[in-house]
């Protein structure tokens, strides 16, 4: 039986997107939300890790955040009765969409299991903070996505000023079926993003891997191209860029901020 060597389930899910060439960003809103982009050269930074691409030529970049959908699912598994009622989703999306960019002042660290990048604390811990009287479950939703999108998207920033070319996003996972959360990813980065039929994304890339290896195509690039599928587009909206970036600097400080807390020596 012939045996062909892959990657890592983050590699082979950026091969199964096509993420193997210049612009082309891939983000996994799954169990752990890990996105990054192709580079042609070693790129080295706390806001990353560096890996060699699947394909074998150039660099794959890419961020991790432990706790990514996972986050979400404690949150209603912990506080709002579990997601044994398939309509809690729903309820919740409608309940955040009706928000405002900023979850009414609710701001989320989202580091529940530690923290990868840009950190690399595995004793961070998680906090809800900015909370009033007319705070409820879906302020603490939408905050939450919030958080996880800025994770990112300020990696991806960093990514960029070094050069990087990122134009557009392709999302896969159990949390691109959220329009909310894509829509959010949208905002926040200033770049489109196009859902990715390939759910499944690191079992394809492996596949792909496979098929080169059997010779039923050439080259990686054919091999991505002909096997992976694409849905809709959702393109950013400009006008809610500035609430974004003030949101952004707000939820960065909050690790640092809570940190500080293990040094006070008062009353």
């Amino acid at each position: 039986m012939p045996v062909y060597a892959g990657g890592g389930d983050g590699h082979c899910a950026g091969l199964g997107v096509n993420v193997i060439e210049p612009g082309v960003v891939y983000l996994n809103l799954g169990t752990a939300v890990v996105g990054g982009c192709w580079t042609p050269t070693r790129k080295l930074s706390r806001y990353w890790r560096t890996l060699v691409s699947p394909s074998g030529e150039g660099y794959l970049l890419e961020s991790c955040q432990r706790g990514g959908a996972y986050f979400v699912n404690w949150l209603l598994d912990t506080f709002a009765g579990g997601r044994s009622d398939p309509a809690i989703f729903e309820r919740l999306e409608a309940e955040a969409a009706s928000l405002d960019v900023g979850s009414g002042g609710v701001t989320v660290c989202s580091y529940l299991m530690g923290c990868m990048d840009p950190h690399w604390d595995a004793d961070a811990r998680a906090t809800f903070s900015g909370m009033g009287p007319e705070t409820g479950m879906g302020h603490l939703y939408r905050a939450s996505m919030e958080a996880i999108t800025l994770e990112f998207v300020r990696s991806l920033s960093e990514m960029k000023s070094m050069g990087v070319a990122a134009d557009r996003i392709f999302v896969i996972g159990g949390g691109a079926g959220s329009a909310l959360w894509r829509q959010m990813i949208a905002d926040a980065s200033g770049l489109p993003v196009i859902r990715s039929l390939s759910n499944e994304a690191s079992a394809l890339g492996a596949g792909m891997s496979a098929a080169i290896g059997a010779g039923w195509y050439g080259h990686f690039g054919e091999a991505a191209g002909a096997m992976s599928r694409l849905a809709e587009q959702i393109d950013p909206r400009p006008a809610a860029a500035q609430a974004w970036a003030a949101l952004s600097r707000r939820q960065a400080n909050l690790y640092q901020a809570t940190r500080r807390l293990d040094a006070y020596d008062g009353p």
